[in-house]
Parts: structure tokens; C-alpha cells; sequence
């Protein structure tokens, strides 16, 4: 429900949404979107999940990224913004020793811990050593229609045959969309393909040549970096984000720190020049809150080694933070 009114010069809308408790107080100006928007937002009962493995190894490089972000007072930061946290750390056993294989294992127990959350009555927050994680939690989420806000340098749209390093961890969009890995992708329980027109890809400004044909080729809505500095967040991301949330609310929101600019947040080794800054990203993440209902959400790839002054992973907490103000329960 809206209720709109006039407050100096501008427009006001007050809006709430049941389950839970929402209010936002946006400022209005003769655009959509604004800076200037505040929301306050009931407590959220939040487990968040460690998957502290990358290609299915266990706090090597990226995926040492989830610990250090647990050691640098994730759980602390989420609490101190009021909600309910619990934490959990993924095991595995490492009964498959080859990296696509391991990957889909660990989503599979991923997925279990995410449904576990979600029947708890719980939000999902992923961290993640790689990008892959999104088919266990969309699995573990069990939506038959989901939408999917992907924040990345990266597209991570390659298959098989357009990748020329064979980095798996550069199709995980690709394979979350059932373009790629489907029969492996079908081990795990729950997951089902998400529609690339429900999917919007925001601040990418690194393509492979043979990903970009098929970003450009697929329905997929890309937002890239370019775009986003020249007309600002709300100016390119409103456009898409209306027309996805026209027909689907639910939505899981996937962020690889990445997408950050590395002055900002060193990241990892794979982050390229340029990037988002923490006030850009925090607003079009707002205005995902304000059109939908987010299920769930990953921070990914957040290597420590390649952070000499702990600033990336304090941008991480922040990202958090962010995630907690805009959570939905199932």
C-alpha cells in the first residue's frame, strides 16, 4: 500500500508491506528513485551459512573469504542492527576429490542448510568462497519462480566451450540459468533452472569475448558498469528492476564483493579496475527491497590474502548489513 503527500518540495510516499513489518519513508523527486531513502525494517531471524570452500577446497584463496569475514564480526555486525542471528559452517567430508564434482557436493549440503533456514522461518545469508553456491541456495530455497539480481565484475556466463582458462567458477550464472553442467546440476535436490529473463546482471565490466555473445545473445537484462557511471543507479537499474518485479516478487540477491571498486574493497585476484562504490551499491539494493521480496543473499569471493588492510573485508560487513535491512522471512 502507498500513501503519498507533499513535504517541501518534493513528493513523499510512505509504503508498508506485511510479513514482516516493513516501512519505507522514500523522498521523492521527479524520478523513481532517490538517494535520499531511508527504511526501517522489523528484526530479521537471520542464519547465515559459511560455505568456506572454493572449487570444492576448504579455506584456500577465495575460500578463505567466509571465515575471515565471521572472524571479522559478521555475525556481531547483523546483531548489532537488531535482528535474531544464528551461524552454521558447511563440512565437507571431502569423499569427492575432483573440483566439479567436490563444487556440486558442497552445494548439496549448501542446499539442505538453506532449507533448513528457511523452514525455520529464517533468512539465508550465503558466504561464499565462489559463485556457485547460488544452485545450492536456490535449491535450498525450493521457489518454482524465482528472480535473480547478480552483482559481479564478472558475468560468469562462460560454458564450456567459450571458456579459454576453464575457470569453473566463471559459468556459475551460466549453470544457474540451465545453460551448462544440467545433469550434474540436477544431483542436487531442489535446484530448477532459473528463467534468463528474470535475471538481471548489474556492474559486470569484465567479458570474456565468447561470454559477451552469449550474454547478448541469452534474455538476460545487463546492466553493466558503463552504463551504471553514466547514468547513475537509479537511473539504470529502475527500468529493469520495474519491469521484472511487474511479473515475479521473489527474488534471491547474489553480490560477489567484486563488483565493488578495489580502492574501495580489495577483493580478490581476479577484481578489475573500477567498480561500485558502497553508497551506489547500498541504493540499488534499497530499491530491490522496495520491489521485492528477497529470499535470500550471497556474498561471494572475497579473498583475504589479496587485502593488506582489512578495508575489503569491512566493506564486506557492510554489504551485510545491507542484506539485513532488506531480508524477507519465508
Amino acid at each position: 500500500m502507498w500513501v503519498a503527500g507533499v513535504l517541501g518540495n518534493g513528493l513523499w510516499a510512505l509504503s508498508y508491506e506485511l510479513r514482516p513489518l516493513r516501512f519505507s519513508f522514500v523522498a521523492r523527486s521527479s524520478t523513481h528513485d532517490s538517494l535520499l531513502t531511508t527504511t526501517t525494517t522489523a528484526p530479521v531471524n537471520i542464519s547465515v551459512i559459511s560455505s568456506p570452500y572454493y572449487l570444492g577446497h576448504r579455506d584456500v584463496g577465495m575460500g578463505a573469504g567466509p571465515t575471515a569475514f565471521v572472524n571479522g564480526g559478521a555475525v556481531e555486525t547483523l546483531r548489532d542492527s537488531g535482528h535474531d542471528v544464528s551461524h552454521v559452517t558447511l563440512d565437507f567430508d571431502g569423499s569427492v576429490d575432483h573440483e566439479v564434482g567436490a563444487t556440486f557436493a558442497v552445494n548439496t549440503l549448501l542446499a539442505g542448510q538453506v532449507r533448513r533456514a528457511v523452514g525455520s522461518g529464517a533468512f539465508p545469508i550465503v558466504l561464499s568462497g565462489n559463485c556457485c553456491s547460488c544452485v545450492g541456495t536456490l535449491a535450498g530455497l525450493g521457489l518454482a519462480e524465482v528472480a535473480v539480481a547478480w552483482f559481479d565484475a564478472h558475468g560468469d556466463f562462460n560454458s564450456p566451450d567459450t571458456t579459454g582458462s576453464g575457470f569453473f567458477d566463471g559459468m556459475g550464472l551460466h549453470i544457474a540459468t540451465g545453460n551448462s553442467w544440467r545433469t550434474i546440476a540436477a544431483t542436487v535436490e531442489g535446484f530448477r533452472p532459473v528463467a534468463e529473463r528474470n535475471v538481471i546482471l548489474a556492474g559486470v565490466r569484465d567479458l570474456d569475448g565468447g561470454e559477451q555473445e552469449l550474454i547478448e545473445s541469452s534474455a538476460i537484462t545487463t546492466v553493466d558498469y558503463a552504463t551504471l557511471k553514466a547514468e547513475g543507479i537509479a537511473g539504470g537499474l529502475a527500468a529493469p528492476l520495474d519491469a521484472v518485479s511487474s511479473r515475479i516478487r521473489d527474488l534471491y540477491l547474489h553480490v560477489d564483493i567484486d563488483v565493488l571498486d578495489p580502492v574501495v574493497a580489495p577483493a580478490n585476484e581476479y577484481q578489475p579496475a573500477g567498480g561500485l562504490r558502497l553508497e551506489e551499491l547500498s541504493l540499488a539494493l534499497e530499491m530491490i527491497g522496495n520491489r521485492f521480496q528477497v529470499r535470500a543473499a550471497a556474498l561471494a569471493c572475497y579473498n583475504p590474502a589479496v587485502d593488506g588492510t582489512g578495508i575489503g573485508c569491512e566493506a564486506g560487513l557492510e554489504v551485510l548489513r545491507m542484506f539485513g535491512d532488506i531480508g524477507w522471512g519465508p
